[in-house]
């Protein structure tokens, strides 16, 4: 869908046009002009969470489905990671088994006194 021109409305600056889309680093913006000398940058299609509205109800579930898609993919991602994590403390814990086996642990030796005390 072609989000140029299109019109949306921030909670707190007002209403304003999408004037720019781009990509930094596999990151996707959108710059809205709120009025000539206005311009913000935001995370697309991420502010379309909590603070912007589309006023075109078709490019409004656009902006949702995106966002919902993002969400999960991120989901799928922190996911991964903590799977990851885990195999990983798996294979320190397993690892420092077999790095111990063999070993016997040092014991503190307590000192038991042979000599009797006398009355």
């Amino acid at each position: 869908m072609d989000i140029m021109g299109k019109k949306v409305v921030h909670k707190h600056l007002g209403e304003g046009i999408i004037s720019d889309y781009k990509v930094k680093n596999g990151v996707s913006y959108i710059v809205v002009d709120f009025s000539e000398d206005n311009h913000k940058e935001f995370l697309f299609p991420d502010i379309f969470k909590d603070f912007v509205k589309a006023k075109d109800e078709d490019f409004e579930e656009y902006a949702k489905e995106l966002l919902e898609q993002k969400q999960k993919r991120d989901k799928e991602k922190e996911d991964a990671i903590k799977l990851q994590r885990k195999k990983e403390q798996k294979n320190l814990i397993r690892d420092e088994i077999i790095s111990n086996k063999g070993r016997t642990p040092k014991r503190k030796n307590k000192i038991n006194s042979t000599k009797k005390t006398s009355n």
